[in-house]
């Protein structure tokens, strides 16, 4: 397993959410909302567990620019 934090200073909500489901074929994924943060634990990943994680982390900041980069709601 392996964990990566979202601050919801930068990312929205809605970035995060949508990434756990579009990566849902992909990996496991339990996301954890705390005050100023998501984070997300990423477990039984079809590929390499790390390079898997960064992907994701890639793929909620293109929605999060997508989406105009505005993170308006709060964990």
């Amino acid at each position: 397993m392996i964990t990566t934090v979202f601050d919801a200073a930068i990312y929205p909500r809605a970035a995060v959410a949508r990434a756990v489901r579009d990566y849902r074929g992909l990996a496991a994924i339990r996301v954890t909302e705390t005050d100023g943060a998501c984070v997300c634990a990423l477990d039984g990943t079809r590929y390499d567990e790390a390079l898997t994680c960064r992907e994701f982390e890639n793929y909620v900041l293109e929605l999060t620019v997508s989406m105009g980069g505005k993170a308006d709601d709060v964990y």
